[in-house]
């Protein structure tokens, strides 16, 4: 949480020095977590004899929309302070935008990591 409080902190208040590196190695580390995790589900969905795995290994990577958007609603209220009507909306038009697009890159990566292990393992 710490992690993308910098990053989401660095990005609105310009301090973008440090930012870059941050960001590669959460980057990684997400792309490790992601695909362990649509791993670990579409072999239990498997080992269940479930052979509809695609939408429930997409949707296991595409969850990380929720907490990005409530996060950046909670940064939104509690840290930004923002006391104008039309920069909430703002912020948060693009919060959403945002969080549906981190969404589908993790929904990507999850599908791809357990279409790669169905393949190895079949």
């Amino acid at each position: 949480m710490i992690e993308f409080h910098y990053v989401l902190t660095s990005v609105w208040r310009s301090y973008l020095i440090g930012m870059f590196g941050f960001l590669f190695i959460n980057m990684n580390l997400l792309i490790c977590v992601v695909s362990l995790v649509s791993i670990l589900n579409t072999y239990l969905c498997l080992q269940a004899q479930n052979w509809q795995w695609w939408w429930r290994a997409f949707f296991s990577g595409y969850s990380t929309t929720l907490f990005v958007l409530a996060y950046c609603v909670y940064h939104m209220i509690f840290e930004f302070g923002m006391d104008i009507f039309w920069s909430d909306v703002v912020f948060l038009l693009y919060s959403i935008l945002v969080s549906n697009l981190f969404g589908l890159m993790c929904g990507t990566i999850s599908l791809t990591a357990s279409l790669f292990f169905v393949t190895l393992l079949y």
